[in-house]
């Protein structure tokens, strides 16, 4: 059985899924190292099961516990209409 997981490129911002078999699955913020085709090399990749839950947990929490890799997947993940129109909630840094 496997689940669906996004990878969001940590200097590009593109983002695209992968499969990954339940047992084989990472937790949130895993940094796996991928060929981007956007940008055309090896770059480091962070990893999100659910992008829709990711960003209603980030609207829930403290903007400046994040760690540098959060931040940075949240400045790609959009602005605060993509994140106030995906989790119903008004997102503030």
């Amino acid at each position: 059985m496997t689940e669906e997981t996004s990878l969001v490129c940590l200097e590009c911002g593109n983002i695209f899924n992968i499969q990954r078999r339940k047992s084989r699955l990472k937790q949130v913020g895993h940094i796996k190292h991928l060929y981007c085709i956007s940008c055309e090399k090896i770059q480091p990749h962070y990893e999100i099961r659910d992008i829709k839950e990711f960003l209603w947990k980030c609207v829930n929490s403290d903007y400046n516990k994040f760690d540098e890799y959060t931040k940075k997947v949240l400045s790609f993940l959009g602005d605060s209409e993509r994140i106030e129109k995906e989790t119903g909630r008004r997102y503030r840094k």
